[in-house]
């Protein structure tokens, strides 16, 4: 497994933690599985899917990459925002839009990436 890889899986595993935890204190620490938590866990699973697809060229690496990391720092920034800034009583609704977001957003992202990245290379700038 290449390096960027291993660092896009990893910046997925932790947007998720955060999701889960973040989720968790929401919940009043009372958190059991049910289809709210699969909604708001499955876009890391399936970006994940997107880098181990993508991530065999190296414009598709550069571009998994990318999109991991902005989606960790849109996760953290989203989630920490609605549980500790501004709180309000419908804080929770975050948990419904950010994964939808993160599943319409991330693989969008990451294919208007790889063209730029390969568009680059093509023009050599």
């Amino acid at each position: 497994m290449k390096r960027s890889t291993a660092l896009s899986l990893s910046a997925l595993v932790v947007a998720a933690v955060v999701t889960a935890v973040l989720m968790a204190r929401a919940a009043g620490w009372t958190w059991r599985p049910n289809l709210l938590v699969g909604w708001a866990l499955m876009p890391y699973a399936a970006l994940a899917g997107y880098v181990l697809l993508r991530s065999r060229s190296g414009a598709g690496a550069k571009a998994s990459l990318s999109v991991s990391l902005i989606a960790l720092i849109f996760t953290c920034w989203a989630y920490i925002d609605a549980s500790f800034v501004h709180l309000s009583s419908t804080s929770a609704l975050i948990f419904l839009f950010v994964p939808l977001y993160l599943l319409v957003g991330g693989p969008l992202l990451g294919e208007l990436l790889i063209w730029l990245f390969k568009r680059k290379a093509l023009h050599g700038r």
